[in-house]
């Protein structure tokens, strides 16, 4: 069998439809509309009776109607038990509803003991420290020993140091370092070399990137504090 399918759903395109004009048409719908409205006249007469008022058991419960037949449309009844309102409410000003009032039970604040409060590590001085220098042109790395007060020369930068403190617990394990960096010669990424210096204070041995030197060729990190 072959031919154009139709989608099943829809009227079909030679469908007869009504014809609004006719007065057959217009007489026939309003037979319709009538029989409707006949037909849901119990129920609504059932709901005006009991407006405002508590349905009685089995009145909707589709086993009664006007002609002792059940009715499958009818609507299941709805019965509200009265429930007690939960602790902490309170009625409303109507009455009708209750409010909600938060439970917070007190906290009390602890004091922090000496134990739990931050306090800063004890740090010992130290006379001088260990530096190392890298040069990132020729990609050698130098030790540098220089004692408080002093300064010495990596390349073209003159490093002081000022102060050298480890930690009074663990001596190896950190090194805090007062550092003074400045160019000592004329470079050709630097256009004034009497500017400010290019580092002035505290770099940490555990934590180089925390502070550090910001120049194209040079680098120059804490390793640890001199013991002598």
């Amino acid at each position: 069998m072959t031919g154009r399918r139709t989608c099943p759903i829809g009227p079909r395109p030679n469908a007869a439809r009504p014809n609004f004009a006719d007065p057959n048409a217009r007489r026939l719908i309003f037979v319709h509309l009538l029989a409707t409205s006949l037909a849901l006249a119990p129920t609504l007469a059932a709901f005006a009776q009991t407006d405002g008022q508590q349905p009685d058991a089995g009145q909707f419960d589709g086993s009664q109607t006007d002609g002792g037949q059940t009715d499958p449309f009818a609507p299941l009844p709805l019965v509200l038990d009265p429930v007690a309102p939960p602790a902490g409410a309170l009625p409303s000003a109507d009455g009708s509803a209750t409010i909600l009032t938060p439970q917070i039970a007190p906290h009390a604040a602890t004091p922090l003991t000496n134990a739990q409060s931050s306090t800063a590590p004890a740090a010992t001085p130290a006379p001088g420290a260990v530096l190392r220098g890298l040069d990132r042109v020729a990609g050698t790395t130098t030790d540098l020993t220089v004692r408080d007060g002093q300064s010495v020369t990596f390349g073209t930068l003159a490093i002081a140091v000022t102060e050298c403190r480890y930690p009074t617990d663990n001596p190896a394990s950190d090194a805090y370092a007062h550092l003074k960096i400045t160019e000592t010669a004329r470079d050709q990424t630097r256009t004034d070399p009497a500017a400010k210096p290019l580092f002035d204070g505290w770099m940490i041995a555990s934590s180089p990137a925390l502070s550090a030197l910001d120049h194209p060729r040079y680098d120059v990190w804490v390793l640890a504090c001199a013991k002598s």
